[in-house]
């Protein structure tokens, strides 16, 4: 509906119904049938009021306070409330549109945990297991299963002796039941998977006289004093710039005169000179030095004279 802050709407609301708030007010003209204007929607819930409405009167009942103090009870003659959230002001409980209640304290005589109709693909919290003959573990396939889940287990049948307990939980997947030593029959068990907020790492860090380290405690930023604020200084006046000065004007260069073209004479012809006749070369006259010859002197030979006496030479007859 488009409405006029003077009082007049523009267009009358319809036949049969009455004017109950304003939710948004016109804030230009217009006079054609369809189109678009500028308009201020008040974004603010309405409260419910019982004496504009017959029909919230005969679901909402409120009942005055029994002293000044106390508020009024308000009571809903509904078959249903549907709404996303319900929370309490002092916030010590909620309840959301996925079924998750956020509540303090439960007080009941009776709490049933069903894992029947769950959505696919989800498990219920409670349910049965089975350890085979001749085994002493089996892995329970559970999505509820993480690393603080606290799961009882309970037999239904005879161990003749033997001890069991959980002896591994692997988050969103599954958990490990373990016998001391193989079954000799089938043996069925019931579990409960309930989450809580406790951690058993630390717990055994705990009693081993580990304690976890403390959190660090925060560091306190130093509180920076804020610098005065110092003056905005004026701007100095920009001095005008000197005017350039008007920039030479170049005169034209005077055309040089036309030189006279040089007159080339025409080369004479080389004479070719006569050949002269070689010049005999005189042969050269080798000399060869005299031999030398050396007169080496004469050494007469000396016979030695015999001395002996001559052998006498006997003839015969």
């Amino acid at each position: 509906m488009k409405y006029n802050p003077d009082g007049n709407n523009l267009v009358p609301p319809p036949e049969g119904s009455n004017l109950v708030s304003v939710v948004g007010v016109a804030l230009e003209d217009f006079d054609g049938a369809e189109g678009t204007i500028l308009v201020f929607v008040n974004l603010e819930h309405q409260r419910l009021t019982v004496a504009t409405s017959n029909d919230l009167a005969t679901i909402i009942t409120i009942e005055e306070p029994e002293s000044q103090s106390t508020l009024p009870n308000i009571r809903f003659n509904a078959n249903a409330i549907f709404a996303a959230k319900l929370a309490a002001e002092s916030g010590n409980w909620a309840l959301d549109d996925e079924g998750k209640l956020v509540i303090k304290e439960i007080e009941t005589e009776k709490i049933k945990i069903t894992s029947d109709n769950l959505p696919a693909g989800r498990q219920g919290t409670v349910g049965f297991g089975r350890i085979r003959l001749n085994s002493d573990t089996v892995d329970i396939a559970n999505t509820n299963v993480t690393d603080k889940s606290l799961i009882f287990v309970t037999f239904v049948n005879d161990l003749a002796g033997k001890s069991y307990y959980v002896s591994q939980k692997v988050a969103s997947v599954y958990f490990t039941v373990k016998l001391s030593s193989p079954a000799i029959t089938d043996l069925d068990f019931q579990y409960w998977i309930v989450e809580s907020d406790l951690d058993y790492q630390a717990f055994v860090d705990e009693q081993s006289g580990n304690p976890p380290a403390p959190a660090p405690a925060p560091v306190e930023e130093p509180l920076v004093a804020p610098e005065p604020e110092q003056p905005l200084a004026e701007p100095e006046p920009t001095p005008n710039p000197p005017a350039p000065a008007p920039a030479p004007v170049e005169e034209p260069a005077p055309a040089p005169a036309p030189q006279p073209e040089p007159i080339t004479e025409p080369l004479a012809e080389p004479v070719a000179e006569p050949e002269l006749a070689p010049e005999p070369v005189p042969e050269e006259t080798v000399v060869e030095p005299p031999i030398e010859t050396v007169s080496e002197p004469v050494v007469e030979a000396t016979i030695p004279e015999d001395t002996t006496a001559p052998t006498p030479i006997i003839l015969s007859e």
